[in-house]
Protein backbone atom coordinates (compact mmCIF):
# COMPACT_ATOMS: atom_id res chain seq x y z
CA UNK A 1 0.00 0.00 0.00
CA UNK A 2 1.72 3.45 -0.99
CA UNK A 3 1.08 6.18 1.80
CA UNK A 4 2.10 9.37 2.08
CA UNK A 5 2.54 10.45 5.96
CA UNK A 6 2.26 13.63 7.48
CA UNK A 7 3.57 14.11 11.08
CA UNK A 8 2.65 17.08 13.83
CA UNK A 9 4.79 18.83 16.10
CA UNK A 10 3.16 17.49 19.03
CA UNK A 11 2.95 14.10 18.02
CA UNK A 12 6.54 12.92 16.62
CA UNK A 13 6.08 9.46 17.15
CA UNK A 14 2.99 8.57 15.10
CA UNK A 15 1.77 9.58 11.58
CA UNK A 16 -1.91 11.15 12.25
CA UNK A 17 -2.94 11.21 8.35
CA UNK A 18 -1.89 9.62 5.35
CA UNK A 19 -2.39 9.38 1.55
CA UNK A 20 -4.00 6.08 1.30
CA UNK A 21 -5.02 4.86 -2.26
CA UNK A 22 -5.37 8.37 -3.18
CA UNK A 23 -7.25 9.13 -0.13
CA UNK A 24 -6.24 11.72 3.00
CA UNK A 25 -6.87 8.81 5.69
CA UNK A 26 -5.68 7.40 9.07
CA UNK A 27 -5.96 3.75 10.22
CA UNK A 28 -7.90 2.41 13.40
CA UNK A 29 -4.55 0.77 14.86
CA UNK A 30 -3.45 4.26 14.48
CA UNK A 31 -6.28 6.05 16.24
CA UNK A 32 -6.58 3.48 18.89
CA UNK A 33 -2.31 4.31 20.11
CA UNK A 34 -3.19 7.60 19.71
CA UNK A 35 -5.69 7.69 22.28
CA UNK A 36 -4.57 5.21 24.26
CA UNK A 37 -7.19 2.78 23.21
CA UNK A 38 -6.81 -0.87 22.71
CA UNK A 39 -7.27 -1.56 18.63
CA UNK A 40 -10.43 -4.12 19.50
CA UNK A 41 -12.16 -1.66 21.71
CA UNK A 42 -12.32 0.94 18.40
CA UNK A 43 -12.84 -1.41 16.05
CA UNK A 44 -15.80 -2.72 18.31
CA UNK A 45 -16.70 1.31 18.98
CA UNK A 46 -16.82 1.22 14.23
CA UNK A 47 -18.67 -1.85 13.86
CA UNK A 48 -21.14 -0.38 16.72
CA UNK A 49 -21.44 2.81 14.86
CA UNK A 50 -25.22 3.03 13.20
CA UNK A 51 -23.99 4.71 9.67
CA UNK A 52 -25.94 3.90 6.14
CA UNK A 53 -24.12 1.26 4.80
CA UNK A 54 -23.19 3.80 1.70
CA UNK A 55 -21.34 6.32 4.57
CA UNK A 56 -19.87 3.21 5.95
CA UNK A 57 -18.18 1.98 3.22
CA UNK A 58 -16.99 4.97 1.87
CA UNK A 59 -15.55 6.10 5.17
CA UNK A 60 -14.14 2.34 6.69
CA UNK A 61 -12.45 0.54 4.73
CA UNK A 62 -11.26 -3.23 5.86
CA UNK A 63 -7.90 -3.46 5.97
CA UNK A 64 -4.94 -5.33 7.48
CA UNK A 65 -1.82 -4.85 8.97
CA UNK A 66 1.04 -6.44 10.99
CA UNK A 67 1.74 -5.84 14.96
CA UNK A 68 5.17 -6.44 16.22
CA UNK A 69 4.80 -10.21 16.60
CA UNK A 70 4.14 -9.94 12.63
CA UNK A 71 0.59 -11.52 12.91
CA UNK A 72 -1.57 -10.00 10.01
CA UNK A 73 -4.96 -8.33 12.08
CA UNK A 74 -7.96 -6.46 11.07
CA UNK A 75 -7.83 -2.63 10.34
CA UNK A 76 -9.44 -0.08 8.72
CA UNK A 77 -8.78 2.22 6.72
CA UNK A 78 -10.75 6.03 7.92
CA UNK A 79 -11.49 9.30 6.16
CA UNK A 80 -11.96 12.44 7.79
CA UNK A 81 -15.64 12.17 7.67
CA UNK A 82 -15.46 8.87 9.23
CA UNK A 83 -12.62 9.76 11.91
CA UNK A 84 -15.16 12.98 12.53
CA UNK A 85 -18.31 10.25 13.27
CA UNK A 86 -15.86 7.67 15.32
CA UNK A 87 -14.47 10.61 17.41
CA UNK A 88 -17.95 12.09 18.73
CA UNK A 89 -18.11 8.87 21.21
CA UNK A 90 -14.54 10.07 22.24
CA UNK A 91 -14.07 12.43 25.54
CA UNK A 92 -12.17 14.08 28.12
CA UNK A 93 -9.41 16.57 28.17
CA UNK A 94 -7.07 14.49 26.19
CA UNK A 95 -8.87 12.94 23.36
CA UNK A 96 -10.16 16.75 22.69
CA UNK A 97 -6.27 17.42 22.40
CA UNK A 98 -6.44 14.47 19.58
CA UNK A 99 -9.46 15.05 18.16
CA UNK A 100 -8.52 18.83 17.35
CA UNK A 101 -4.70 17.18 16.15
CA UNK A 102 -6.46 14.94 13.87
CA UNK A 103 -8.68 17.98 12.36
CA UNK A 104 -5.34 19.95 11.86
CA UNK A 105 -3.75 17.33 10.15
CA UNK A 106 -6.02 16.12 8.03
CA UNK A 107 -6.67 20.18 7.17
CA UNK A 108 -2.98 20.89 6.95
CA UNK A 109 -2.50 17.24 3.95
CA UNK A 110 -5.63 18.42 2.25
CA UNK A 111 -4.20 22.38 2.41
CA UNK A 112 -0.12 20.97 0.92
CA UNK A 113 -2.26 18.92 -1.91
CA UNK A 114 -4.24 21.37 -3.12
CA UNK A 115 -0.89 23.70 -3.25
CA UNK A 116 0.95 21.08 -5.13
CA UNK A 117 -1.87 20.05 -7.37
CA UNK A 118 -1.98 24.14 -8.63
CA UNK A 119 1.63 24.34 -8.56
CA UNK A 120 0.91 20.96 -10.90
CA UNK A 121 -1.40 22.46 -13.09
CA UNK A 122 0.15 25.88 -13.92
CA UNK A 123 3.47 23.58 -14.44
CA UNK A 124 1.99 21.85 -17.16
CA UNK A 125 -0.06 24.57 -18.88
CA UNK A 126 3.65 26.14 -18.76
CA UNK A 127 4.51 22.48 -20.61
CA UNK A 128 1.77 22.83 -23.11
CA UNK A 129 2.41 26.35 -24.59
CA UNK A 130 4.18 25.31 -27.61
CA UNK A 131 1.03 23.37 -28.53
CA UNK A 132 -0.97 25.92 -28.18
CA UNK A 133 0.88 28.09 -30.04
CA UNK A 134 1.56 25.55 -32.98
CA UNK A 135 -1.99 24.81 -32.98
CA UNK A 136 -2.93 29.04 -33.33
CA UNK A 137 -0.22 28.54 -36.49
CA UNK A 138 -2.07 26.05 -38.20
CA UNK A 139 -5.59 27.10 -37.79
CA UNK A 140 -3.52 30.50 -38.94
CA UNK A 141 -2.12 29.15 -41.80
CA UNK A 142 -5.17 26.83 -42.93
CA UNK A 143 -8.52 29.15 -43.86
CA UNK A 144 -10.78 26.01 -43.39
CA UNK A 145 -9.91 24.60 -40.03
CA UNK A 146 -11.74 26.04 -36.84
CA UNK A 147 -9.72 25.32 -33.56
CA UNK A 148 -11.98 22.64 -32.67
CA UNK A 149 -11.02 20.43 -35.81
CA UNK A 150 -7.77 20.85 -35.33
CA UNK A 151 -7.37 19.74 -31.46
CA UNK A 152 -9.32 16.97 -32.26
CA UNK A 153 -6.46 16.16 -35.51
CA UNK A 154 -4.10 16.07 -32.60
CA UNK A 155 -6.36 14.11 -30.19
CA UNK A 156 -7.06 11.12 -32.96
CA UNK A 157 -2.97 11.45 -33.50
CA UNK A 158 -2.76 10.68 -29.94
CA UNK A 159 -5.04 8.70 -28.73
CA UNK A 160 -6.37 10.90 -26.07
CA UNK A 161 -9.19 13.09 -25.22
CA UNK A 162 -8.15 16.74 -23.87
CA UNK A 163 -4.65 17.88 -24.06
CA UNK A 164 -4.72 17.56 -20.21
CA UNK A 165 -3.80 14.21 -21.04
CA UNK A 166 -0.24 14.63 -22.55
CA UNK A 167 2.47 13.64 -20.45
CA UNK A 168 5.33 16.20 -20.65
CA UNK A 169 7.08 13.83 -22.50
CA UNK A 170 4.13 13.52 -25.60
CA UNK A 171 4.34 17.40 -25.85
CA UNK A 172 6.85 17.91 -27.84
CA UNK A 173 6.11 15.23 -30.20
CA UNK A 174 2.80 16.68 -30.47
CA UNK A 175 4.24 20.19 -31.62
CA UNK A 176 6.57 18.41 -34.22
CA UNK A 177 3.05 16.83 -35.43
CA UNK A 178 1.45 20.11 -35.75
CA UNK A 179 4.30 21.51 -37.90
CA UNK A 180 4.06 18.73 -40.27
CA UNK A 181 0.41 19.54 -40.75
CA UNK A 182 1.37 23.23 -41.43
CA UNK A 183 3.85 21.77 -43.79
CA UNK A 184 2.25 20.09 -45.87
CA UNK A 185 -0.49 22.28 -45.92
CA UNK A 186 2.03 24.93 -47.30
CA UNK A 187 3.06 22.56 -49.80
CA UNK A 188 0.12 22.76 -51.57
CA UNK A 189 -0.75 26.24 -50.61
CA UNK A 190 1.21 28.57 -52.95
CA UNK A 191 -1.16 26.71 -56.47
CA UNK A 192 -4.49 26.79 -54.74
CA UNK A 193 -4.79 29.63 -53.03
CA UNK A 194 -3.19 31.94 -55.92
CA UNK A 195 -7.04 34.17 -56.19
CA UNK A 196 -9.33 33.60 -57.58
CA UNK A 197 -8.54 29.61 -57.40
CA UNK A 198 -11.92 28.88 -58.34
CA UNK A 199 -11.97 30.68 -61.04
CA UNK A 200 -8.59 29.59 -62.43
CA UNK A 201 -9.64 26.14 -62.90
CA UNK A 202 -10.69 24.41 -65.59
CA UNK A 203 -14.30 22.42 -64.33
CA UNK A 204 -12.98 19.17 -65.29
CA UNK A 205 -9.83 19.98 -63.25
CA UNK A 206 -11.63 20.96 -60.03
CA UNK A 207 -14.05 18.27 -60.51
CA UNK A 208 -11.16 15.82 -60.06
CA UNK A 209 -9.32 17.61 -57.46
CA UNK A 210 -12.30 17.42 -55.23
CA UNK A 211 -13.16 13.92 -56.00
CA UNK A 212 -9.86 12.90 -55.02
CA UNK A 213 -10.12 14.94 -51.79
CA UNK A 214 -13.59 13.66 -50.93
CA UNK A 215 -12.27 10.38 -51.57
CA UNK A 216 -9.33 10.68 -48.91
CA UNK A 217 -11.68 12.19 -46.52
CA UNK A 218 -13.96 8.92 -47.29
CA UNK A 219 -11.07 6.61 -46.42
CA UNK A 220 -10.61 8.60 -43.25
CA UNK A 221 -14.32 8.20 -42.69
CA UNK A 222 -13.48 4.66 -42.60
CA UNK A 223 -9.92 5.03 -41.03
CA UNK A 224 -12.11 6.21 -38.07
CA UNK A 225 -14.83 3.52 -37.80
CA UNK A 226 -11.97 0.10 -38.51
CA UNK A 227 -8.73 2.16 -37.52
CA UNK A 228 -9.17 0.71 -33.61
CA UNK A 229 -10.01 -2.45 -34.41
CA UNK A 230 -6.68 -2.40 -36.64
CA UNK A 231 -4.72 -1.27 -34.19
CA UNK A 232 -5.92 -4.04 -31.32
CA UNK A 233 -5.07 -6.47 -33.74
CA UNK A 234 -1.84 -5.40 -35.42
CA UNK A 235 -0.56 -1.90 -33.36
CA UNK A 236 2.89 -1.53 -35.57
CA UNK A 237 1.00 -1.90 -38.96
CA UNK A 238 -1.68 0.59 -37.69
CA UNK A 239 0.57 3.38 -36.71
CA UNK A 240 2.12 3.02 -40.24
CA UNK A 241 -0.58 3.80 -41.98
CA UNK A 242 -2.40 6.10 -39.52
CA UNK A 243 -0.50 9.13 -40.18
CA UNK A 244 -1.45 9.12 -43.56
CA UNK A 245 -5.50 8.85 -43.14
CA UNK A 246 -5.10 11.53 -40.52
CA UNK A 247 -2.58 13.75 -42.12
CA UNK A 248 -4.31 13.05 -46.41
CA UNK A 249 -7.55 14.00 -44.62
CA UNK A 250 -6.26 17.61 -43.10
CA UNK A 251 -4.59 18.19 -46.60
CA UNK A 252 -7.66 17.10 -48.43
CA UNK A 253 -10.03 19.12 -46.26
CA UNK A 254 -8.32 22.54 -47.10
CA UNK A 255 -7.99 21.59 -50.67
CA UNK A 256 -11.58 20.96 -51.00
CA UNK A 257 -12.44 23.96 -49.30
CA UNK A 258 -10.41 26.27 -51.18
CA UNK A 259 -11.36 25.29 -54.44
CA UNK A 260 -15.02 25.43 -52.94
CA UNK A 261 -15.78 21.88 -53.34
CA UNK A 262 -17.22 21.73 -49.53
CA UNK A 263 -17.09 18.07 -48.69
CA UNK A 264 -20.23 16.35 -46.89
CA UNK A 265 -18.11 15.72 -43.64
CA UNK A 266 -21.19 15.36 -41.66
CA UNK A 267 -22.41 12.65 -43.72
CA UNK A 268 -19.07 11.46 -44.01
CA UNK A 269 -18.55 10.86 -40.06
CA UNK A 270 -22.24 9.28 -39.48
CA UNK A 271 -21.43 6.88 -42.45
CA UNK A 272 -22.45 3.37 -41.01
CA UNK A 273 -19.44 1.27 -41.85
CA UNK A 274 -20.23 -1.52 -39.75
CA UNK A 275 -23.87 -2.03 -40.63
CA UNK A 276 -24.77 -4.07 -43.46
CA UNK A 277 -25.95 -3.08 -47.58
CA UNK A 278 -29.68 -2.39 -46.85
CA UNK A 279 -28.91 0.14 -43.77
CA UNK A 280 -26.02 2.13 -45.69
CA UNK A 281 -28.71 2.16 -48.84
CA UNK A 282 -31.24 3.47 -46.25
CA UNK A 283 -28.66 5.97 -44.61
CA UNK A 284 -27.96 7.20 -48.47
CA UNK A 285 -31.53 7.48 -49.67
CA UNK A 286 -32.37 9.42 -46.13
CA UNK A 287 -29.09 11.90 -47.10
CA UNK A 288 -30.67 12.39 -50.46
CA UNK A 289 -27.25 11.15 -52.24
CA UNK A 290 -28.41 7.45 -54.01
CA UNK A 291 -28.44 9.20 -57.31
CA UNK A 292 -24.62 10.14 -56.25
CA UNK A 293 -24.39 5.94 -54.95
CA UNK A 294 -25.51 5.04 -58.45
CA UNK A 295 -22.33 7.28 -60.17
CA UNK A 296 -20.06 5.62 -57.84
CA UNK A 297 -19.31 9.11 -56.14
CA UNK A 298 -20.04 7.45 -52.61
CA UNK A 299 -18.74 4.25 -52.06
CA UNK A 300 -20.55 1.37 -51.55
Amino acid sequence: MNTTTLRTKDQADHSLVSMIGGKIATTSNVIAATFGKLHKVVLRAIKSLECSAEFTGRNFVPSEYFDSTGRKLPSYIVTKDGFSMLAMGFTGKEATKWKEAYINAFNLMDSELRRIGEASKQSDKHTRVPLKDAINMLVARSKHLNYSDAYKMVHQRFGIETVEEFSDDQVPLAVEYVHKLIAQWELVEPELLAAPVKNELSEGLRNNIGAMANHMLWLHSWWMAHGPAIEAMNGQTARAVRDHFVDGASVARNVAYTIGEAPPEEFMKNYPWKGDDSERRHYRSRMGVASQSQRGEVPA
